[in-house]
This record gives structure tokens, sequence and C-alpha cells, in this order.
């Protein structure tokens, strides 16, 4: 709302019929704006018209009023939110605690420079900063809910030198960021940019030095660099803020920030440093609350007298030894070695990739199960009569089994699958045959179970 008042020497009360707080559709956009003639006489006041109350009192271009709360350290502040700062009335553009208003232009900007801004959600390459916008607004929030598109401003249509314009970013999931003329803004970061009349310049921090404050009647410097150069060279311990310790009690500062004894006892040796060489003498250290790194083996030293054994952790947590120290080799999984007096439990173990071993061979003549027990071996079909190989079994126990068929005589070789399952590239439970006159045909199969295929690791003749 806007209200332009006419020239006025006598105090004018506007009664304001009722009272509402900002909602999500009034970001952006000022509640109230009220034009004043600039005599310095004029008076105005805007009053609740049920309770009386002065919602605020206008004079001279200043504010103040008792309904708009001054600026609060401790508040935690969101973008549109107005506070009376020393008498002078900010807007939040930026979310912000123990910001003072006027000394953090980055995140507060003065009631009476405050413009409209626009929003935008996720917006296409220099959608935000378009030249419309920059000409209709002061700025544009940004709402990202993915990694936002490069922005790059436009040059307004009025080059006039002055013109600002703020680019504030809020991010759905607080970690989408979006690149404005090179700059990465993050969620609730914003950026003023200055126009200088050809280009658009980013407002920089600025020193300690280059920030004016009111000083309080103890300080006297009018910057922040001098003020904490002058608090610094002033600050004395007050002797009634000291209370001294026990004999060979250490200080320390209590929760009221004075010095108290700290009931702990000067140490005889040196106090123990986090990075410093030193020696521990005399301590009993938990294992369970500490951890000890970098011990050298000649250091480990332990009470056991049972030489030639494996120390290991048994199941309570404990170093124990069990199991003996090998006359040979400890066996590694991928090492080059040769394993003797070995005897090795084929129902428990498996082989694979073993060179320079026999294969059992078996004569077939007549059509044949095979079976778990044959995996592994060389059927060798011996007839001038056709002979079909089916399978007893294929299932995730099968996973990884070899079977090689060789064709020896001129008899057609058919091999089929069970019901469901797949020889290579064939539809489920077509049979692979050979037919042709050639001797010495060889298929060398192996079934994988996760796409339940038996597929062609070698093959020798025509396989159809």
């Amino acid at each position: 709302m806007t209200i332009k008042v006419k020239p006025f020497t006598q105090p004018t009360i506007l009664y304001v019929l009722e009272e509402r707080n900002p909602t999500s559709e009034d970001i952006g956009y000022p509640i109230l704006t009220i034009w004043l003639n600039e005599l310095t006489s004029n008076t105005f006041q805007l009053v609740n018209k049920s309770s009386g109350a002065t919602w605020a009192k206008f004079s001279g271009g200043s504010t103040s009023g008792s309904k708009i709360e001054s600026w609060d350290p401790t508040e935690t502040y969101a973008v549109d939110d107005i506070v009376n700062d020393d008498g002078i009335l900010y807007v939040s553009i930026l979310g912000s605690i123990n910001k003072k208003p006027s000394a953090n232009p980055l995140f507060w900007t003065a009631y009476s420079q405050t413009l409209v801004m626009t929003t935008i959600t996720d917006p296409a390459i220099n959608e935000a900063t378009s030249t419309a916008n920059i000409d209709d607004y002061s700025g544009v929030i940004i709402t990202l809910t993915i990694s936002g598109n490069d922005q790059t401003l436009q040059d307004p249509t009025d080059v006039t030198p002055g013109k600002k314009f703020t680019v504030a970013v809020y991010s759905t999931d607080s970690t989408s960021t979006i690149e404005v003329n090179n700059i990465t803004l993050s969620n609730r970061e914003a950026q003023t940019f200055v126009w200088s009349g050809s280009t658009w310049m980013a407002v920089e921090a600025v020193d300690a030095e280059d920030i004016s404050f009111t000083p309080t009647p103890t300080i006297t410097s009018t910057d922040v660099q001098a003020a904490i150069v002058e608090v610094g060279a002033s600050v004395a311990i007050k002797a009634d803020k000291i209370v001294p310790a026990a004999v060979d009690n250490l200080s320390a500062l209590d929760a009221t920030g004075n010095l108290a004894d700290s009931g702990k006892a000067y140490p005889v040796g040196d106090i123990v440093g986090t990075s410093d060489a030193q020696a521990l003498t005399n301590k009993t250290i938990n294992g369970d609350l500490n951890n000890i790194s970098n011990i050298s083996l000649g250091d480990l030293i332990t009470d056991s007298t049972d030489v030639s054994k494996f120390i290991i952790i048994d199941s309570a947590g404990n170093i124990t030894h069990i199991k003996d120290v090998p006359t040979g080799d400890i066996i590694g999984s991928s090492d080059a070695q040769v394993l003797s007096n070995k005897t090795i439990n084929s129902s428990t173990g498996s082989f694979t990739t073993l060179q320079g071993q026999l294969v059992n061979t078996q004569l077939i003549n007549v059509d044949h199960e095979i079976q778990i027990t044959e995996f592994g071996t060389s059927l060798r079909a011996d007839s001038t009569s056709e002979i079909e190989f089916t399978f007893a079994s294929l299932g995730a126990a099968q996973d990884g089994a070899i079977i090689r068929i060789c064709k020896i005589n001129l008899g057609k070789v058919t091999i089929t699958p069970p019901g469901g399952k797949y020889i290579d590239d064939k539809v489920a439970g077509v049979s692979t045959y050979n037919d042709t006159d050639e001797t010495y045909a060889t298929l060398t199969l192996e079934y994988i179970h996760e796409i339940e295929t038996l597929v062609f690791i070698s093959a020798r003749g025509s396989w159809f």
C-alpha cells in the first residue's frame, strides 16, 4: 500500500483499522510506503483505531514507534523482517542473527532504500538477471531445487551510474549453488552489484577500519579497527575478579568468566602436549577409552611364555595364543606357492584354473544324462548313431561348473538343457547339435546361474 501525504504543517494522524502480519505473498514488497512533504515541521502518525496504540511516527523524514521492534542481537531474522536500529528502520535482505543492521549492509538495507524484489525458481541462463528484471526491481530472490544455470547481470536500460541490484539464493536441499557474474552463491547467501555506467561491479568486503559506528561512552574511536586497538590496549584484569587457587593448584575460568581454583593439582612432571615429543611414565592406559598407534614391533612385549604361537583376539576381545606357527610359509590368496603334504577334501573345496592336470574322461555310446559328479570331466561321444546329452540338474550349486563334450565318431551329437535353461544365445530349452561328418568336434560349456545359461567356452567344428 502506498500513501501520498499532501503538504501540511499541523500534526496528522492516520488510523489503521486492521493489523496483520506479513505472509509469503508479501516477500519482496514493502508492506507500507508513505511519501511525506519535506517540511521539517511535519508530523505523521499511524494509530490502531481500536487499541489506540501508535504503530509508527514519522517526523522530518525519520521514523520511530513502539510497534516496529528494536533490533535484538539474539533474535533470528528472516528476509523482509523490519526492525528499528537507533531510530532508523531496516529491512532484512538475508536471514541473520547478531548482524547489526547499521553495520551489515549485506544483511540489511535502510527501509527508505528498499525497492520491490522479484522471485524466481530454477531460472534458465540469465533469466533471473534479465534487463527487464533489472529495470523493474532492485533484486531477485532465486529458489534452487537443483544446482542453477549461470546468471550474468544484463545492462540496465537506464545506464546512469549508481543502480544497485541484489541476488539472494535459497536452496531447498541446502547444497545447490548458482554462479552469478562468476561468483558462486550458496544457500542463504546474497551478493549486491552496483552499475558503474558501463559494467556491473560486485560489492566487496571492506576492512574493519572502513566501517564506521557510533562509539559507546567508554570508547572514543569511530571505526571498528581503531576501536579494537583501543579496547585491546585498555583491557586490565580487575583484582576483584581473581580468586587465587590453592597452593600447587591450577587456576581456570569459571562459568561467569572469572578466574577460580580449578581443583586440579599442578603436575610434578611436564604438562603433556598433543604434538610434543615426550616420554610418559607411571601411567596406566585404558584400552577401551584410548587408541594407541604407530607402535614398533620391537616395542611390543607380552607376558606370554608360550613360544611359536600366533597371537589372536578371542570372541571376548582378549588377546590369546592358540594356533601353532607353521614350519612352512603361510599360504596367501594370490601368492605363487607350491603345496606339499596336503590332503584336500573335494566335497568341501573346489578347483579352478588347474594347470598341467589330467581330466577324467568317459566314453559314451548311447543317450546320456549328465550327473553333477560328471562336471569337470570330458564326455566322448563314440557312436555312428545319434547321441543326446541331457542334464540331471542345473542350479545355484552348479554355478561355474564346466563340462566338455567331444564327438569322436560320425553320429549326430545333441545337447539339451533342462526346461527353462538356455544354451548360449538360444531360446530356453532349445538344443544345440553337430550332425556333420566331423570327427573330433568339441564343445566346452560353463553354467552361469545368474542368467541360467550354459555358455560356450570353446568350440571346434560346426554346432547349430
